[in-house]
């Protein structure tokens, strides 16, 4: 993996940052004193890193890759993005590392050493290993969230050794038309049947008030039937119950600030940080910092990153991250993304699933608070 696409995405903490550095030090100087190249910053080299944490330097194309000093600027300026409250051997490492980035000697030896040095002093014995295990965890964490990012559906053409292609048969001619359908009459017919009776029946009852009027004594005053029809008559309207009817209920909003506790059996924190900038409709890469009681055995820790809009229900969750925590370790890290809805009134927060259930404290986006 490239170690530019590496940086734009990992957080690296400054013992790691100093490891490369060493790494990329000594290959530099062990292909200069092969063809017997004077150690002038003026060559331009391309640096990789392996699934197992070792690192590639090689010449660059014309035109391409960086010289020693920017490599180190370049790691450098990754280890400065410390966590809010950075421990002394992290800081005491990073302003290290910035005096060998500015170092002015061409000689990439002297300087490998006194970071290697240091890291052993302020570290302790085995630094290198378990800093290895940590490089080649980043790398695999970055090769587990490469397949969530979208790619387009156009399809690539197939590579040498595939299968032949079917045989394609000319289209025939199209199939006829099929006549339109008539809609059925008996609709229309039954409502006109229906129309007829009630003319009819309208008729019959008009003939009959005329018959009951002609019979009827006009000089007789109205009683009976006749007298209660001439009071004022009040029906109910039909169809109303006297109740509103009742709107569904609205799924209600999940409190993105409490889907767990800050801490949990093992876990005594998680924090989330923005790498880059995050715009609604697009992912948003970022680190997530898992803090743990000390174990003396290995335990897994993995995680998700949420992204949530505050004013309404549902959260964007990542896909799960995973690390394995050394015996003795406090801390572990790694970066990833998670794609940030549309919308206003956004937030990013971290839950841990392993080895227990905690959350970080949400983080608003850029122009985003944590109220609607």
């Amino acid at each position: 993996m490239p170690l530019d696409q590496l940086l734009s995405v990992v957080v690296l903490s400054p013992a790691q940052a100093s490891l490369l550095a060493v790494r990329v030090l000594d290959a530099v100087r062990i292909i200069l004193s092969g063809n017997g190249t004077h150690p002038a910053d003026t060559h331009r080299w391309t640096v990789a890193l392996g699934l197992s944490g070792e690192v590639d330097v090689g010449d660059a194309p014309a035109g391409e890759g960086a010289r020693t000093t920017e490599l180190l600027e370049q790691l450098t300026h990754n280890a400065r993005r410390l966590p809010a409250h950075p421990r002394p051997e992290q800081v005491e490492l990073l302003h290290l590392l910035e005096e060998v980035a500015a170092d002015p000697r061409p000689e990439p030896g002297p300087r490998a050493r006194q970071l290697e040095g240091a890291l052993a002093e302020v570290l302790g014995p085995g630094a290198g290993q378990r800093l290895s295990g940590q490089l080649a965890a980043l790398v695999g964490a970055f090769a587990h969230i490469a397949p969530s990012v979208s790619v387009p559906l156009t399809p690539r053409a197939d590579l040498g050794g595939a299968r032949p292609d079917p045989r394609r048969v000319p289209p025939g001619p199209p199939p006829p038309t099929p006549p339109p359908r008539r809609r059925p009459v008996v609709g229309r017919r039954r409502a006109r049947t229906r129309r007829t009776t009630l003319v009819l029946l309208f008729l019959a009852a008009a003939l009959a008030g005329s018959a009951y009027v002609v019979l009827r004594d006009p000089d007789s005053g109205g009683t009976g039937a006749s007298a209660r029809d001439d009071r004022p008559t009040t029906t109910a309207p039909s169809g109303s119950s006297g109740k509103p009817a009742e709107k569904p209920r609205p799924r209600p909003r999940q409190d993105v600030g409490a889907l767990a506790g800050r801490q949990a059996g093992q876990v005594t924190g998680v924090e989330v940080q923005k790498v880059g900038s995050c715009t609604p409709g697009s992912p948003c890469p970022v680190t997530v910092t898992v803090h743990l009681r000390p174990a003396a055995t290995t335990q897994s820790v993995s995680w998700r990153v949420g992204a949530a809009r505050l004013c309404r229900s549902g959260i964007t969750w990542s896909q799960p991250v995973a690390m394995t925590a050394q015996p003795g370790w406090t801390t572990v890290y790694a970066s990833s993304s998670v794609a940030v809805p549309p919308g206003r009134s956004l937030a990013l927060v971290a839950l841990t699933t392993a080895p227990a259930r905690a959350q970080s404290p949400p983080v608003p986006l850029t122009g985003s608070s944590l109220g609607c």
